[in-house]
């Protein structure tokens, strides 16, 4: 089945390749037909000319149909090429400034803001990171974050591919959402906006089946906030 399915795309890519030589053929066998009709079957020629102009309406309309198909084909192949590059690209951003920068910098901060108090809070981590001293700090959070959101909201519109994000970013987004969600949660109190980073969090608990609960629960521990 596979190999008569290869044979008639084989055909087909093959018919359309050479569709202007075929098309000459057709009209050259067309007039032809008409010809014979006229001369030797002695059909006037009105009626010779209607059979060759219905031979050649339905040839234009063939390859009017070919044409289009090949085509949407071939955009969609190219949507296809565009999307699969986009997701490549999107994934090695992880590794690239700003966001190697960015984690970096945020490690040594959360490094800091873990040795600074024996009890970590929501409201200490909040306090922590509006302190002048780490501005830094907040803005490498912010830009993580916002990071997340927009690549999240990529494959949410299909933008970019799902399955391939999964296996690139899936350990990622588990690390930071069991980290951070406290923060965030809260964070969406205090601003009066529940969709903050709202994308990021959502695919975080899709790709992570339970991890909401489990955190909620205690069984997954944060890092950063107890």
């Amino acid at each position: 089945m596979a190999d008569t399915k290869h044979k008639l795309q084989r055909f087909v890519k093959g018919v359309f390749n050479y569709r202007y030589l075929i098309s000459i053929v057709i009209m050259i066998l067309i007039m032809g037909l008409g010809f014979y009709l006229r001369i030797y079957r002695h059909w006037g020629f009105k009626d010779a000319a209607q059979v060759c102009t219905g031979f050649f309406i339905v040839i234009t309309l063939f390859f009017t149909a070919l044409n289009y198909e090949f085509s949407a084909s071939k955009v969609k192949q190219d949507y296809k090429a565009a999307k699969e590059l986009l997701t490549y690209n999107t994934a090695t951003e992880w590794y690239k400034t700003p966001l190697k920068d960015y984690q970096k910098i945020s490690i040594q901060f959360e490094n800091k803001f873990i040795a600074s108090n024996a009890v970590r809070t929501v409201d200490d981590f909040f306090i922590f990171i509006t302190e002048p001293e780490q501005l830094e700090y907040k803005e490498c959070f912010k830009g993580l974050l916002n990071s997340f959101e927009t690549l999240a909201i990529g494959v949410y519109k299909e933008l970019i591919d799902k399955h391939f994000m999964r296996e690139f970013y899936r350990l990622i987004f588990e690390s930071y959402y069991i980290d951070y969600y406290f923060f965030i949660e809260s964070h969406r109190v205090k601003k009066d906006n529940d969709k903050i980073w709202i994308n990021f969090t959502n695919l975080a608990e899709e790709w992570n089946p339970g991890i909401h609960d489990k955190l909620i629960q205690g069984v997954l521990k944060s890092s950063l906030i107890t």
